[in-house]
């Protein structure tokens, strides 16, 4: 594991305020099993244990739309995918 990096971020509405219990997934490619994370009270989340290379983040959380950022880890690094999401609009059936 001494190679291995962590992807840290936060998950946010486009207001600014922290979303909590938002899944943050890490998509690790086709020979590797996806990675899945839940966000804390201030909406941080933090994914270890990552092989250095290319990956795909993506955020979701009820009543706001997803996010996806592309990310590239280097070495025992650190990098950061923070997402801003929209909160989905809901139309009333009559």
């Amino acid at each position: 594991m001494a190679n291995n990096g962590t992807i840290v971020g936060r998950v946010c509405s486009t207001g600014g305020q922290p979303i909590w219990d938002a899944t943050v997934l890490i998509d690790s490619g086709p020979s590797h099993a996806d990675i899945a994370s839940l966000t804390d009270d201030n909406g941080r989340y933090i994914i270890a244990g990552l092989k250095p290379g290319a990956y795909t983040v993506r955020a979701s959380a009820v009543h706001f739309e997803s996010g996806t950022k592309s990310v590239q880890l280097i070495g025992r690094g650190e990098c950061r995918a923070d997402f801003r999401l929209a909160q989905q609009v809901v139309e009333e059936m009559d």
